[in-house]
């Protein structure tokens, strides 16, 4: 269970990371180009492009954190190579025109924060659920994709072994969304 809890801890420590250089480059790059945009209709259509980038930045940020997916060059990236933090970033910068700096830092800041959680704990009930469990294999769809019996269940899972139709396997990890299993012995 510690291993559990450094690894949560690491990517906590790496979500502020991320979140803190965010932060600070998207300020930069408002304080910047501010006073191109002050009182101007741009600014206006900006901030609502943000409120909607900021919504869609919060589903992805879930979806990153409950598939354990590291930044940018993770190869379980569900929604392929979009990543919360630059999301953020640039939500951030659209909503910073109508809504001012540091309120845009602070909720924005906050609720990614949460998204990421909630997604983490979403995935520690998927581990909980699936991982050391046994079943039969009763499929093969070729490739190393097979169907088994999980508790008169059947749940798609991979294995890089040749599995045999009837054969008893156990859950070895998650990546991502994908379920690998292993033989049991």
């Amino acid at each position: 269970m510690k291993n559990r809890e450094e690894k949560l801890s690491y990517l906590r420590k790496k979500d502020f990371i991320s979140i803190f250089i965010t932060t600070v480059v998207s300020a930069f790059i408002f304080l910047f180009i501010n006073e191109y945009f002050v009182g101007t209709t741009e600014a206006i259509i900006f901030s609502y492009i943000g409120v909607i980038g900021g919504i869609i930045t919060v589903i992805v940020s879930y979806f990153e954190s409950k598939s354990n997916d590291p930044f940018v060059t993770g190869k379980t990236l569900t929604f392929g190579v979009i990543n919360s933090f630059i999301g953020a970033g640039v939500v951030i910068l659209l909503t910073s025109f109508r809504f001012g700096l540091i309120p845009s830092l602070i909720v924005i800041d906050i609720i990614i924060i949460m998204s990421r959680e909630l997604g983490r704990k979403s995935r520690e009930k998927m581990l909980d659920k699936f991982i050391n469990k046994t079943g039969t294999i009763i499929k093969n769809n070729g490739n190393g994709k097979y169907v088994m019996d999980l508790n008169s269940k059947r749940v798609t899972v991979y294995s890089k072994d040749n599995l045999a139709i009837g054969g008893m396997v156990k859950v070895s990890e998650l990546k991502g969304t994908c379920i690998y299993v292993e033989v049991f012995a």
